[in-house]
């Protein structure tokens, strides 16, 4: 068994804090979640188990060194695992197993305000999704006018999305929510 990396080493103390805290801030990164989850929403993560989980929640899951925030499809009991799909992603992703999930989303804030976390998106925002899922066109026009229109707002983001930098905000989890790139992670208060 080689080394860990840091990615590695970064979600083992995310994992870790999440267990014994029981809930963890996360800063969006990806696009895989949109429009529900955008690059730089805060996802406030509650620990969980599988019993927990229902159809429509997003998780965070453990895979591949990393972490994976996604929607639950579907559940089956036996064998017990998960389907999860990003909202805006053409295809499922390989089943999860009960040992993978650490949490799931009660609720996520964006430019410090908090956002509904759906476990069902209005029709509107699924539609969009699976326009995000098959056309990689609309889904960078999106994010571009999007950071057009916080920079004319002078709210928010000032750094592009897809430098991967954002200003500091009140929350000190980061993660990507497709493959996650911890960097650090806030404890429970109280």
């Amino acid at each position: 068994m080689g080394a860990l990396t840091l990615e590695e080493s970064r979600c083992d103390f995310a994992a870790e804090m999440l267990h014994r805290q029981g809930r963890l801030h996360l800063r969006a990164f990806g696009t895989s979640m949109l429009p529900n989850l955008w690059p730089g929403d805060v996802a406030l993560v509650q620990s969980c188990t599988f019993a927990d989980v229902e159809r429509g929640d997003i998780v965070l899951c453990r895979r591949e060194g990393g972490f994976q925030l996604h929607r639950v499809v579907s559940k089956t009991e036996c064998p017990a695992q998960l389907i999860t799909r990003g909202d805006a992603m053409p295809c499922c992703d390989t089943p999860t197993t009960p040992q993978e999930i650490l949490g799931k989303t009660q609720k996520v804030i964006r430019r410090e305000n908090t956002v509904v976390s759906w476990r069902k998106p209005p029709l509107a925002m699924r539609l969009l999704g699976r326009v995000f899922a098959h056309s990689d066109l609309c889904l960078r026009i999106t994010l571009r006018l999007r950071t057009e229109w916080e920079r004319l707002l002078g709210k928010g983001l000032t750094k592009s999305w897809h430098q991967g930098k954002y200003d500091e905000l009140p929350y000190s989890g980061i993660a990507d929510e497709t493959r996650s790139s911890l960097v650090c992670c806030e404890e429970s208060r109280g």
